[in-house]
């Protein structure tokens, strides 16, 4: 005799639902009982959908509204500079304490992603000079700059995560440095450096904590079960801990390097503490081609224009001077030109129109010296897949005349 199977209860509707299942709801999710799809979830998934559901709302809840605090005090000291020195006093340390609580909200949100291994870095073209010159000033730092004839303080970066590592210098000097002298940021081709002072005592535990960080980055050993339990502490160590902060900042700083192939280095030298990140160079044509992607991902058919142009000298001993000549006839802030490994120089611009190309080609062309083969491509005329272009850009300068 064939059994018949027990009819399921059907879920009631959320509304319905008393405190405790509606929470059930939220952190796991509202699965209809009558599909047998979805297998049942472990105590330790419903607690991963509600970890990631309450830092979500946390988030939220918090960054909206300290983002709105933050904007109106920076707007208040630009705007209406305090003169009272006990007003004033008092508008930097909320000011001050603002921004520590929005880094550590940063921190928090990105140990949460590391969990989750959500932690990923969305690549775009960053100028590095133009978020130092804001950081630096916000932070009050020292800022030195590199000049260059060409666009080289730009690298392929998340600028969110760029942003990021000068927030967790910030950090590290408020936790380990001293208040004076002031740090020092300075940028160079593809390359940022940061100098500030450790507090006396504090170099050789600096130093292990650095070396557990980096290896843990590059091994992938992690001593902690969680990226949070670097964070956590007992009752007894919080009150007696000698530095503010998560205390991860340094695995944060090891992990964002790592997503951009970015190497990371630290020097001591007395107390005085380097910490150098070397971005991957765009000096090669797999290095254009991933500028290219990210730049024609904003493009479509009907919206915004994009010219990759291609100049070769014929002397190697023009290169330079061509590269620099260049660099200085860019004339919008988002127009960039990289040298590349076999001597070819490509500039990158946006919003040029197609009829506009071949005076645009020739007026560039006469700013190099000696001899040069020049070749253009235009998105999206040419269309608007990155590899194609690129082909479609060296094919036509092998052909192009001198």
């Amino acid at each position: 005799m064939t059994r018949k199977a027990s009819p399921k209860t059907p879920t009631p509707p959320i509304e319905h639902l008393n405190p405790e299942e509606f929470a059930e709801a939220l952190a796991v999710g509202h699965r209809d009982a009558t599909s047998d799809a979805e297998p049942e979830k472990t105590d330790l998934e419903r607690a991963k959908i509600f970890q990631s559901n309450f830092l979500s709302l946390i988030s939220h809840e918090l960054r909206t509204p300290l983002n709105a605090i933050q904007n109106a005090l920076v707007l208040i000291g630009e705007e209406a500079p305090l003169t009272d020195p006990l007003a004033k006093e008092l508008f930097e340390t909320a000011l001050r304490n603002t921004r520590r609580l929005d880094h550590q909200l940063s921190s928090l949100l990105d140990l949460a992603e590391l969990e989750a291994s959500a932690f990923h870095a969305r690549l775009r073209e960053v100028d590095m000079s133009r978020i130092g010159h804001q950081k630096s000033e916000a932070y009050r730092w020292n800022f030195k700059e590199e000049p260059s004839p060409s666009n080289s303080h730009r690298i392929l970066a998340d600028p969110h995560k760029v942003a990021r590592i000068l927030e967790l210098f910030k950090d590290l000097t408020d936790h380990w440095g001293e208040a004076s002298p002031n740090p020092e940021l300075s940028l160079s081709p593809f390359t940022l450096s940061y100098r500030f002072t450790l507090k006396p005592g504090q170099t050789k535990e600096w130093g292990e904590k650095w070396i557990h960080a980096q290896v843990a980055v590059q091994t992938g050993v992690h001593l902690q079960v969680s990226f949070f339990e670097g964070s956590l502490q007992s009752e007894k160590d919080f009150l007696t801990r000698g530095r503010e902060g998560l205390g991860s900042e340094l695995l944060i700083l090891q992990e964002i390097c790592k997503r951009h192939e970015a190497k990371l280095e630290m020097s001591l030298q007395d107390h005085l503490c380097e910490i150098v990140v070397h971005f991957p160079k765009l000096d090669s044509r797999v290095a254009l081609e991933r500028v290219l992607i990210s730049r024609v991902s904003s493009l479509s058919s009907e919206l915004g224009s994009l010219v990759l142009i291609l100049v070769k000298p014929e002397q190697a001993s023009d290169h330079g001077p061509a590269l620099a000549k260049l660099g200085e006839a860019l004339f919008r802030a988002s127009d960039s030109v990289y040298s590349l490994d076999d001597g070819v120089i490509a500039l990158l611009l946006d919003d040029v129109r197609h009829e506009d190309l071949p005076v645009l080609v020739k007026r560039l062309k006469s700013k190099t010296e000696g001899k040069s083969r020049v070749s253009s491509v235009h998105a999206p005329t040419d269309g608007l897949e990155p590899l194609r272009l690129m082909e479609l850009a060296f094919a036509r300068l092998k052909s192009a005349r001198l």
